[in-house]
Order: C-alpha cells, then sequence, then structure tokens
C-alpha cells in the first residue's frame, strides 16, 4: 500500500520550506540565521518525515513491493522538488507585491 500521508506530509513540507525561503529572503526578512534555522530546519524538518519515508521504503520492500517502493521514493523526491519550487515562487510573488506596496 503506498504511504500517502507521509508523501503529502512531506510534499507539503516542501512547498512551505520553499515559500518560507524565498519570503525571508525576499523581504529582506531581520530574522537572524539561527531564527531562520529555527523555523526551516527546526519546525519543518520535524514536520516532514525523512526517517519514516525512508523506513516505509525499505518495509514496502521488505514486504515483496518493490515496485511500489521505486514507485513511492521516485514519486517523494520528485513532487517534493516541484512542490519547493512552486512554493519558492509563490513566496517571491508574495514579497515582490508585498515590497511594491511600501510606501517609498
Amino acid at each position: 500500500m503506498f504511504p500517502s500521508v507521509t508523501f503529502a506530509e512531506n510534499v507539503v513540507g516542501a512547498f512551505l520550506l520553499g515559500l518560507i525561503l524565498a519570503l525571508l529572503l525576499g523581504l529582506g526578512s531581520r530574522v537572524d540565521g539561527n531564527r531562520a534555522s529555527f523555523l526551516t530546519t527546526g519546525i519543518l524538518g520535524s514536520f516532514t518525515t525523512f526517517s519514516n519515508f525512508t523506513f516505509e521504503s525499505v518495509d514496502l520492500v521488505r514486504s515483496g513491493a518493490v515496485e511500489v517502493a521505486l514507485v513511492y521514493a521516485f514519486l517523494s523526491v520528485m513532487a517534493g522538488l516541484a512542490a519547493a519550487a512552486v512554493g519558492l515562487a509563490v513566496g517571491r510573488a508574495v514579497a515582490a507585491r508585498t515590497i511594491a506596496r511600501r510606501p517609498s
């Protein structure tokens, strides 16, 4: 069975990581490196579940569902990269719109 919950958590986490990084960079945030790391690596790192992804992939292989494990691994990486790219694009657009609205 395809591990859809972990898949969804990781894709949403990748999107949020791209979004937050683009906003932090695009808005010239005064968030220092430690706080940015806490937010991205700490909070989003605990939201996403690489260890669960690995366990589920190995478990699928052990149960004989090698094809499902391969599809799961491939889709997880591809969807995660795509979600991060979309998050970056959305974050850049929001930051640009926010900057354009600031009084000069």
